[in-house]
This record gives C-alpha cells, sequence and structure tokens, in this order.
C-alpha cells in the first residue's frame, strides 16, 4: 500500500510518530529508565503524589483523614488517556450509588438495581 511505512502520513491515531532531533535526543536521555517502578525510583512517586494533589485541589476535594500520614490524596496514575477515562467512570459510578442511595434511603443492594443516565460529551475519549 502507499501509505506502508510513510510516517508523517499517519493520521489514524493520535500517537505520534514523527519526532524532531532535538526530541529524539530528549527521549534517549531516558530511554533506559523505568519510572515506572517506584522502589527503583522513588522520585518518580513522588511526582505521582504531587500531580494528585493538584487534581484533587482543583476539583476541591476534601482531605482524607490520613492525609497527614501519606502526604497525599487517594488515588491512581495511569499510563494513557484511556485509563483514566475508565477509572473516572468507575469513581463516578461508585459516588452516584453512594449518593442515590442516601438521598432515596436505599440499602447498597437495593442501589445497585437502579441505573443512572449518563450523558458523555463527543469530546469524551473512547476506551475499549
Amino acid at each position: 500500500h502507499e501509505l506502508d511505512c510513510r510516517e508523517r502520513l499517519n493520521t489514524s491515531s493520535y500517537v505520534n510518530v514523527v519526532l524532531e532531533e532535538e526530541e529524539v535526543k530528549a527521549v534517549n536521555l531516558g530511554m533506559r529508565i523505568n519510572i515506572a517502578d517506584q522502589t527503583t525510583y522513588p522520585s518518580s512517586f513522588k511526582v505521582h503524589n504531587i500531580t494528585l494533589n493538584m487534581i484533587a485541589n482543583l476539583w476541591n476535594c476534601p482531605k482524607p483523614a490520613d492525609f497527614d500520614d501519606y502526604g497525599a490524596f487517594p488515588g491512581a496514575g495511569t499510563v494513557g488517556s484511556t485509563e483514566a477515562c475508565l477509572l473516572g467512570g468507575l469513581c463516578l459510578k461508585f459516588r452516584w450509588r453512594k449518593w442515590y442511595a442516601a438521598r432515596n434511603g436505599l440499602t447498597e443492594a437495593e442501589v445497585r438495581s437502579v441505573y443512572p443516565n449518563l450523558v458523555i460529551s463527543t469530546c469524551f475519549q473512547a476506551a475499549w
């Protein structure tokens, strides 16, 4: 096919496959570092917690009782936007269940039989 191996014509994904020379140099600096391994690179965990705290503060989240012990809001970092969307959806689901049960005097088992309508904008990330 005429588009095969012509990376500048890759319009089928949001992944950038064309890099400028400076970008290649920057990538090569960290190529052998696995920042996901927080036992080997504890400073990556610090960045994770700082990011969680920024997002929690942005959303005006109440500080958990153990905030002073851990220095961070509870949360999970994700590798990509799909994972973030899925985790966000699950958080929304469980938060809604708790709110709906309290509002209508339902037990946890009873609220599971009620399904909310979820309206999602066209800008939402596709998650599979």
